[in-house]
């Protein structure tokens, strides 16, 4: 055989077997994130995974969620963490530090609850305490 037949052969050879590697439950795939340390999320084909590390200075625990989107089908190998039913429709928040950010995402809606209501001073969520749409649920050391 000549050396041209040869070089082809085991080109041909090399260039079939390289396949894209599929993702899996133990492929952590890409992070997501890109501006912010401390977080690292993993998409893949209806949910993400969500670590949290150093969740306040010098922690040492880290979190792990699931963020799983409606009818997907969560693998057994992350039984283990805490699954977030997305996209979130309802939340409560702990301090009035949250509540410009939900302001300027226009998201307002979602608040259903916050610590001592008599803090809060944006119009938006004043009117949605007013409606009866937030409840007070106590004091941050006590929450009801």
């Amino acid at each position: 055989m000549n050396v041209f037949f040869r070089i082809t052969v085991i080109l041909s050879l090399f260039l079939c077997s390289c396949q894209p590697k599929k993702s899996t439950s133990d492929d952590l795939g890409e992070n997501q994130i890109k501006y912010a340390s401390g977080l690292h999320i993993q998409k893949f084909d209806g949910y993400s995974v969500m670590n949290v590390k150093n969740p306040w200075p010098n922690a040492s625990q880290q979190y792990t969620y699931v963020l799983k989107q409606k009818g997907a089908v969560i693998p057994d190998s992350l039984a283990q963490y805490d699954v977030i039913n997305v996209p979130i429709k309802s939340i409560i928040v702990t301090s009035t530090t949250h509540i410009p950010s939900l302001d300027m995402l226009e998201t307002s809606n979602s608040l259903i609850g916050f610590p001592s209501l008599d803090y809060i001073s944006s119009p938006s969520i004043r009117n949605l305490i007013d409606a009866g749409k937030i409840r007070d649920v106590g004091n941050v050391e006590g929450l009801n």
